[in-house]
């Protein structure tokens, strides 16, 4: 089984400039599963090794294939939950292996994008985010 995982800053700074906006702080990390399309999304204080480990060991099973990006909080992942390989993709060079072209994390990628439309469309800020994630626990699905 394939899952894409990617952390992701909802709130940020328009062309990263001006004053910062109510709720920047919110960091998520979340992941699609390529079979089944099911998307988990974990909220963490900081981008730190611990908090990406806690929330994939809450909802990605052994022996899944892992991709990700090559944040430094994802190195040994593999190794400590026992996944069966973590492909990493260096987004400075490629958004999808040439060689390997399911080497991607453009289905989480777009999951990001359709969540933060939602958030400044409703214009909420940081409510829309933590009531639908209280309200599903660490799961949300994006149709």
């Amino acid at each position: 089984m394939w899952v894409e995982v990617d952390e992701v800053h909802l709130f940020i700074r328009v062309h990263h400039r001006g004053h910062l906006v109510k709720g920047e702080e919110i960091w998520v990390i979340g992941g699609k599963f390529r079979s089944t399309g099911r998307i988990f999304i974990g909220r963490i204080p900081n981008k730190q090794h611990v908090n990406f480990v806690n929330v994939l060991r809450r909802n990605v099973e052994k022996e899944t294939i892992l991709v990700t990006d090559d944040h430094k909080s994802y190195k040994g992942v593999e190794k400590k939950l026992k996944f069966s390989t973590h492909e990493v993709l260096v987004h400075q060079y490629e958004f999808v292996n040439s060689t390997f072209p399911e080497v991607h994390t453009n289905g989480i990628e777009g999951c990001w994008a359709k969540m933060r439309k939602c958030i400044w469309t409703d214009g909420d800020d940081g409510k829309l985010v933590s009531s639908v994630m209280y309200n599903n626990s660490v799961f949300i699905f994006i149709t």
